[in-house]
């Protein structure tokens, strides 16, 4: 979805912006939203980008043991797939935490978890774990 510019003289609009924040665009302003905004007449398409992606990381683990993922602020969903023969431990925030188990050669998704003080997962592996056959998806 594009970049608006508002060309009103008067008007201000409340427009969802990128990061899912309803700002208001004031006189001249522009704002990158995903949303289509070309039923309002003095908002004027700038350019076409930022375009939407879901996706807003992909993270590959390998090792014998353990590893952790930083979240990015806007995460709301993690899929967490495991190619290989190790069974995978992963823990929201800290190890203290419940284990969510992604058994060998099998996917899951963690859903929900924006503005859930939720910074970081760690994984703990069963066996070793190659390059390429563990990899998280961070989603908005």
């Amino acid at each position: 979805m594009p970049t608006y510019r508002n060309d009103s003289t008067t008007k201000s609009f409340l427009v969802k912006n990128t990061d899912g924040n309803i700002v208001s665009v004031s006189p001249s302003e522009t704002v990158e939203t995903y949303f289509d905004q070309s039923s309002l007449s003095d908002l004027t398409e700038t350019l076409a980008s930022p375009y939407y992606n879901p996706v807003l990381a992909t993270t590959y683990l390998s090792g014998a043991s353990t590893g952790e993922v930083a979240l990015n602020a806007l995460t709301d969903e993690l899929e967490i797939y495991n190619k290989s023969s190790a069974t995978i431990s992963v823990f929201l925030t800290a190890g203290a935490n419940n284990p969510i188990v992604v058994p060998a050669n099998a996917s899951r998704a963690i859903d929900d978890i924006k503005n859930k003080s939720v910074g970081n997962v760690l994984f703990q592996f069963s066996s070793t774990v190659a390059s390429g056959e563990l990899f998280i998806t961070e989603k908005r």
